[in-house]
């Protein structure tokens, strides 16, 4: 082989032909010569570059990692500490920016990459221009004002998911749900959530959900990304597909600090779909402990009225009275009062055991079921005290009244002359002493049955034996 004079052995070309003996460069040695070659060409070590921001990360607020892209091609971008903070600006997604910086490769991955050393606002990108646009047309419509925003219900019988069958997020939201409320029913509509054909899919799966679903609410989302990859939760399809839902929707679309028109038009926004699954359900724990306050409140009522019914019957007994009438109306009033104490203690124990029942059914074996079974055993307790008390007053009371009118009758003077005795009269008045009379008054006397006219033939204070 032969080769031009023109060239010296440290001037000969990269590529140019080695003989069989040399042995092969290895990926390090290759990948330097490569290095060498780029760090070595001025052209590539002060230029700037035009282009959109994507897949931005601000590493624990020092250094940045990007990419510049344009609609032919993109660059992975590092933009190094304490360099960036001369910037005025805060970089996200879809800006469009000029960056200033030298080209190098990046020995352990094999890239190249454009190392920044400052970097300015050049406008919005592409697709920031559209969703700006699109978000100002959905406010003008009032389609993102939160007098549309409805409330979530509480207890949710079935829960619609729009999401990939295959993504992370839709698993973070099934583990939570099964979690905090296994008793609601998930109803998957599977859509692609990415790429091209990610709208019209999401638009679709939301308006099958709305026809078929028969769910309560609705929750649609997937997990991170960058702009590009979320783009379809940026389109005009499925805003409106949102805005038209019969039920709340929640929007679980990426990390805390992506937001997109989805988020924007939907009933409430979910930082993470974790928090999605959380917002849609209630928690068995949460219920555990209303049931359990809530049986602490009936036996406290509970006690309230049994204290305020005796209360109350010891102060009909402080005010009864001897005669027939006061008596019955006071033993008629004891009645009601019974029979509404009756009625509120037993209205109001029907009333929380069936809502208690209702919930009980529902969480299964999860609610503490011994513990209102042991709240309703007390309650019930309670009310055949209650009885028995008032029943015991009662008869008390009817005794009281039959001693009394028995001690009326006592004092009657009829009953007095059915005994025998009679009552003499003068002059229409009663004679109580023989010295009142004189011989031959004349008297009248009353017998139990019948009367006699008499003439008093002798008469004085001491009977004569």
């Amino acid at each position: 082989m032969t080769v031009s004079s023109e060239f010296d052995s440290d001037t000969l070309p990269l590529f140019q032909a080695k003989s069989d003996e040399e042995r092969p460069e290895t990926v390090a040695q290759l990948t330097r010569k490569i290095k060498d070659l780029i760090d070595s060409d001025s052209n590539l070590q002060n230029v700037s570059v035009i282009g959109e921001l994507s897949n931005f990360k601000h590493h624990l607020g020092k250094h940045m990692y990007f990419s510049l892209k344009d609609e032919e091609a993109q660059i992975t971008c590092v933009f190094f500490s304490p360099e960036n903070r001369k910037i005025d600006f805060t970089p996200s997604d879809g800006m469009e920016v000029i960056a200033n910086g030298n080209v190098t490769v990046y020995s352990q991955r094999g890239n190249y990459q454009l190392y920044v050393r400052s970097m300015t606002k050049s406008g919005s990108g592409i697709l920031w221009k559209k969703f700006e646009e699109l978000k100002k047309k959905l406010i003008a419509e009032g389609l993102t004002s939160q007098e549309r925003k409805r409330a979530l219900p509480a207890f949710p019988r079935r829960i619609g998911v729009v999401a990939s069958k295959e993504s992370a997020g839709l698993q973070d939201i099934l583990n939570v749900l099964s979690r905090r409320f296994p008793l609601a029913t998930v109803i998957l509509e599977s859509v692609a959530v990415e790429g091209e054909s990610s709208a019209p899919s999401i638009a679709a799966g939301l308006e099958r959900m709305a026809k078929y679903g028969d769910v309560d609410v609705v929750i649609v989302g997937r997990g991170g990304g960058s702009i590009e990859s979320l783009w379809g939760f940026n389109t005009e399809n499925v805003a409106r597909a949102i805005s038209a839902m019969p039920v709340p929707i929640i929007s679980a679309v990426g990390h805390e600090t992506d937001t997109t028109i989805a988020d924007l038009v939907a009933d409430r926004r979910a930082a993470t779909p974790t928090e999605a699954a959380e917002l849609a359900t209630p928690s068995v724990e949460d219920i555990k402990a209303a049931l359990t306050k809530l049986s602490f409140r009936l036996a406290e009522r509970s006690g309230k009225i049994v204290r305020s019914a005796f209360e109350r019957c010891s102060m009909l007994g402080r005010t009864l009275r001897s005669p027939d009438s006061t008596l019955k109306l006071r033993i008629e009033k004891t009645d009601r009062i019974r029979e509404s104490i009756d009625a509120l203690i037993s209205g109001r124990i029907d009333s929380v055991k069936s809502r208690m029942d209702s919930l009980m059914n529902r969480i299964e074996l999860s609610s503490p079921l011994h513990k209102i079974a042991e709240r309703s055993s007390k309650t019930d307790s309670l009310k055949v005290r209650l009885k028995h008390s008032i029943r015991l007053f009662q008869d008390s009371k009817n005794q009281k009244l039959k001693l009394l009118g028995a001690r009326l009758a006592g004092v009657n003077p009829d009953s007095i002359l059915r005994r025998g005795y009679s009552v003499v009269m003068k002059n229409g008045k009663a004679v109580k002493n023989g010295a009142e009379l004189e011989i031959q008054d004349k008297v009248f006397v009353k017998f139990h049955k019948g009367f006699a006219e008499c003439e008093v033939i002798e008469s004085g204070e001491e009977v004569k034996r």
